[in-house]
């Protein structure tokens, strides 16, 4: 599948590097980068593989916030198969990769 990430404009571009940064960050157990991307609206909501349905920024950022403190992902990247932006929607379709190491103790 082609990425469309090559027709996009400089805005959208950067927008999605900056996400994968925050990504970055925020899998290495920081969410504050990832968090400033979010919208500040009461409505915006998440549903994700971190835990329910969550409404409102207080509700999304606790949850974001809880999730990194457990995470400890060494790297972190994203394969990009299809991204998309327009005036009123953005989306992209992508393979993450993470790498953690496991520390055991006897």
């Amino acid at each position: 599948m082609e990425s469309m990430i090559e027709r996009q404009d400089a805005d959208a571009v950067e927008f999605l590097e900056r996400c994968h940064d925050a990504l970055r960050q925020h899998t290495g157990g920081n969410p504050g980068p990832y968090l400033d991307l979010w919208s500040q609206a009461e409505d915006v909501s998440l549903m994700g593989g971190v835990g329910g349905h969550q409404v409102g920024i207080a509700a999304v950022s606790e949850l974001l916030t809880a999730a990194a403190k457990t995470l400890n992902y060494t790297t972190w990247d994203a394969e990009n198969l299809v991204t998309s932006f327009s005036d009123t929607l953005g989306f992209t379709v992508e393979l993450e990769g993470r790498l953690s190491t496991v520390t055991e103790t006897v």
